[in-house]
Formats: structure tokens, C-alpha cells, sequence
């Protein structure tokens, strides 16, 4: 059985989460003494963006939630003025237990919504700060309801709200942007060159990034945020992608042979005329993911999650 617990982390109070799922909320801004870490996350931004794009479990979801008298909401919100939704994917029945922190106005209320048929699974509050339900296969959302008002944000626009699920984290930066990060000479040479043959990119962000045709042959990729990324005739034959963000990314005609894809998210990526021979794709994520065209010979997906995967 899985928990998944509720908290506000703020820059000056740095809890440990232990438990296999966390949601949390901090202030806006980047706050001094931040610890930087290094964390699979798909912020609000990206929902709004790729609309397909659900979290799995194992990566971190962030939101940017207003005061529940906030008057408008930003331009790129799932939800609406005080309220955010994340996305959500089960790819096996699980059973979670879900807790609030009830002395934390961040969220008033969290519900979880089951789709299509938008019944209501649960609702969590202050005065039933808990409860455990066993999820089938399928989509859901997490609707956060804001219970902080305009005076308490103290100027602050928002409050970012992670939900994390898999490994404990020990602390969580204020800033979601600065959690993916590499050298900037090796990220500025190879956005500079669209080259970086056998270079250390773990971890790096590189988000959205024009890598059209660049040479990234035996590159270390592990970890790298490559979300929307556009690749499309990159070299990444024999490249360490374990790990890596590439949802909604252009991969068409890339040559991945031989590339370790294992544990990757690559959601609604697309892989048309890809070469993904003796790749190794093992336990990731290609939920609506188009592979159509696509060499795979060789290739391993043993656990892979190929829902709504477009193939032939």
C-alpha cells in the first residue's frame, strides 16, 4: 500500500517526507538557503501545454495555487482562480492512503475525481484529514481547493504545491525551475553546436530545447528534462536516457539504437521513423506516444506502458 500525505513547505521550514507520496506547498520565489534536488517533475506548465500529458506515479507534479480571494489566475492554470487540477494516470490498481496536514491553510480540500465519469472518489479536509482507496487502471484528477487568502500570501502570486510519489525527498527548493540542472558550459555547447558527443547532460534542463539533427551519440542523459524537446534526426545512438523527461518531445527519424530508455517518461512523444533498434525501453512511459513507422527490432519493453500508443 501506497501514502500519499499533504503539507505546506515553506523557505524557512524544510520537512522530511518519508512517505512514498508527498504534496507540499511553498511561497512563491526563490527563498535563500534553498536545497536543490534532483527530481522527474512536470509543472502546471506543462499540463496546459501537452493537455494529454497525465502524471504517472514515481514523478513529481507541481501546481502554482492562488489565494482563494484571488480575484483572476494566470494565463497557463489548469484550474480556475484559487483552485488547480493535476492530471493523473494509474497504470495498475493501487491501493493509497491519502493524508492533509489539517493545521496547513495552503489547500483547504482536496478531491479526487474519476474519469470520465467525473464521479467523486474521495474529498479530504480539515475535519477528514485522511483517507485509503484502492485506484483501478485509468485517468484521474486531483482537484486542490486554496484555503490561504490575499494577506497571507504576503505579495506572493502563488504557492507551488509539489505531489510527489516514489522515493522520500529530504527537502524541496521554493523554486520547481531550478530542480533540473547541469553545467551551463556543457548545456550552452550543445545548444550553441548541436554537438555533444559522449557529454555529461545528466540531469540537465533542457526543456523545449531545438536540438534538430544534433549529435548527442553516447551522451549522459540521465535524469534530463527534455520536455517538448525538438529532436527530431537527433543522434543519440547509444546515449544513457534512463530516467529522462521527453514527454511531448519531436524524436521523429532520431536514431536511438542501442540508447537506454529505461524508466523514461515519454508521453505523447513523437517517435515516427525513429530508430529504436536494441534500445531498451524497460519500465517507461508511452502512453500516447507515437511509434508508428518506427524500427524496433531488438528493442525491450518489458514493462513498458504503451496505453493510447500509437503503433504500425
Amino acid at each position: 500500500m501506497k501514502h500519499l500525505s499533504l503539507a505546506t513547505i515553506t523557505p524557512t521550514r524544510l520537512f522530511w517526507a518519508m512517505s512514498l507520496c508527498l504534496l507540499t506547498a511553498c511561497g512563491g520565489g526563490d527563498g535563500d538557503g534553498a536545497v536543490t534536488v534532483k527530481v522527474h517533475a512536470l509543472t502546471e506548465h506543462d499540463f496546459t501545454a501537452l493537455p494529454s500529458v497525465r502524471l504517472p506515479l514515481g514523478m513529481v507534479g507541481v501546481t502554482f495555487l492562488e489565494p482563494k480571494d484571488a480575484l483572476t489566475s494566470a494565463a497557463r492554470d489548469t484550474g480556475s482562480a484559487g483552485t488547480d487540477v493535476i492530471p493523473i494516470h494509474i497504470a495498475e490498481t493501487t491501493t493509497i492512503t491519502y493524508g492533509l496536514d489539517a493545521t496547513d491553510p495552503t489547500i483547504e480540500k482536496a478531491r479526487l475525481i474519476s474519469l470520465p465519469s467525473r464521479a467523486v472518489v474521495f474529498e479530504i479536509n480539515a475535519a477528514k484529514p485522511s483517507e485509503t482507496v484502492s485506484l483501478e487502471p485509468g485517468n484521474y484528477d486531483l482537484l486542490l481547493y486554496s484555503g490561504y487568502t490575499i494577506a497571507q500570501a504576503q505579495g506572493a502570486p502563488h504557492r507551488s504545491v509539489f505531489l510527489h510519489s516514489g522515493t522520500a525527498i529530504k527537502s524541496i527548493a521554493a523554486s520547481p525551475l531550478t530542480v533540473l540542472k547541469a553545467a551551463n558550459g556543457t548545456v550552452s555547447q550543445l545548444l550553441s553546436t548541436r554537438r555533444c558527443e559522449g557529454c555529461d547532460l545528466s540531469g540537465a534542463n533542457l526543456r523545449e530545447a531545438n536540438l534538430w539533427e544534433a549529435n548527442l551519440q553516447g551522451a549522459n542523459l540521465q535524469d534530463a528534462s527534455l520536455f517538448g524537446a525538438y529532436l527530431e534526426g537527433a543522434i543519440l545512438l547509444g546515449a544513457d536516457l534512463q530516467g529522462a523527461t521527453l514527454a511531448g518531445a519531436n524524436l521523429q527519424r532520431a536514431n536511438l539504437q542501442n540508447a537506454n530508455l529505461s524508466n523514461a517518461y515519454l508521453q505523447s512523444a513523437n517517435l515516427q521513423n525513429a530508430n529504436l533498434q536494441n534500445a531498451s525501453l524497460r519500465t517507461a512511459n508511452l502512453q500516447n506516444a507515437n511509434l508508428q513507422v518506427t524500427l524496433l527490432q531488438g528493442a525491450n519493453f518489458q514493462f513498458a506502458d504503451l496505453a493510447g500508443a500509437k503503433r504500425g
